[in-house]
C-alpha cells in the first residue's frame, strides 16, 4: 500500500529517464546511416512500376515500421521521418497506378464478354478502389 509522502528509490535494474533519452538519440545516431540507401533503394523498386499490389503493400509495410519506429524512436528521429517519407512514395505510386488505370479503361473500355459479366480488367480496377478506400481508413 501507499507509504505517507515518502518517495521509494527506484530498483537498481530501471534506468534513469535521461538514459532512455540517451539511447533514443545513440539508436537514432546509429540508424541514420541506413535511412539514405533504404530511400534510394524504395524509390529504385518504385521507378520500375511494379504492381499496384506490390505499392500498396510497400506502402502497408512502411507504415507498419514508421509506427514501430516513432514509439521507439521518436517521430523527429530520422528513421521515423525516412520510413514516413518511403510510405508516402509507395501510396502516391499506388494511387498513381490506380489513377492511370482508370484513364486507360475510359479511354478504350474493354468490350463486354458474351455473357455479360465485368472483364477482368474492370474487376481489377474494383480491387485497387478497395485498396484505397483501406489507405484511407
Amino acid at each position: 500500500m501507499c507509504s505517507g509522502g515518502a518517495q521509494q528509490p527506484l530498483p537498481e535494474s530501471a534506468p534513469p529517464s535521461s538514459d532512455l533519452l540517451d539511447t533514443a538519440a545513440l539508436l537514432d545516431r546509429i540508424f541514420d546511416s541506413i535511412c539514405r540507401p533504404l530511400r534510394v533503394r524504395v524509390e529504385q523498386v518504385l521507378m520500375m512500376s511494379p504492381p499496384p499490389l506490390l505499392c500498396y503493400q510497400l506502402a502497408q509495410l512502411h507504415d507498419f515500421y514508421a509506427a514501430l519506429v516513432v514509439r521507439l524512436l521518436g517521430p523527429g528521429a530520422q528513421l521515423s521521418v525516412t520510413l514516413g517519407g518511403c510510405r508516402d512514395m509507395a501510396r502516391r505510386a499506388f494511387l498513381e497506378q490506380l489513377r492511370s488505370a482508370g484513364e486507360r479503361l475510359l479511354r478504350a473500355p474493354p468490350p463486354p464478354p458474351p455473357d455479360l459479366s465485368p472483364p477482368p480488367q474492370v474487376r481489377q480496377a474494383l480491387i485497387m478502389y478497395m485498396l484505397q478506400l483501406l489507405i484511407r481508413v
